[in-house]
């Protein structure tokens, strides 16, 4: 079955086929705004194609890790070395490994079948892009608003 209807809130054409919406694409999440410009277009990147391919999404996502790994001043020849260089809380280091595990297993093929069809492909690339976000959040969303608030306290001790 195929299904053409106008959106009655923004007019935009919507094609269904067997009751599933196959246009527009579904894209992700947006990214922090804490997160460093230099990740920020690769993070969108993944977003605008999570529905369309998991695999690609977790290996940008990988890309987008060593960014902000980068950025935070991580140390070493290898992603797992930068990562260990930032002396990140125990649960954040589990999820920076995790993302840089199937962000290499879907580059380099392994245990995930990264398939569009499989729902936990496409719960893997959602929890990463999320984790990557609150990674953001983390390194750089706390010094940010540590400055902010020190700013107005000393504007308001002056």
């Amino acid at each position: 079955r195929l299904c053409l209807w106008q959106c009655v809130h923004c007019n935009g054409y919507v094609l269904e086929i067997d009751g599933e919406t196959v246009y527009p694409i579904e894209s992700g999440i947006v990214p922090s705004q804490y997160m460093p410009e230099s990740a920020v277009a690769i993070f969108c990147e993944a977003q605008s194609i999570i529905n369309l391919s998991p695999r690609a999404t977790c290996a940008l996502l990988r890309s987008c890790l060593e960014c902000i790994a980068q950025e935070a001043g991580g140390q070493g020849t290898s992603l797992a070395k930068k990562i260990e260089s930032l002396c990140l809380s125990p649960g954040l280091l589990r999820l920076a490994d995790l993302c840089r595990i199937y962000g290499n297993d879907a580059v380099h093929g392994g245990q995930i079948d990264f398939t569009v069809s499989n729902k936990e492909a496409l719960a893997i690339a959602g929890a990463l892009s999320s984790f990557i976000n609150h990674l953001a959040d983390e390194i750089f969303g706390t010094e940010a608003i540590a400055r902010e608030l020190e700013e107005k306290i000393t504007a308001a001790h002056s």
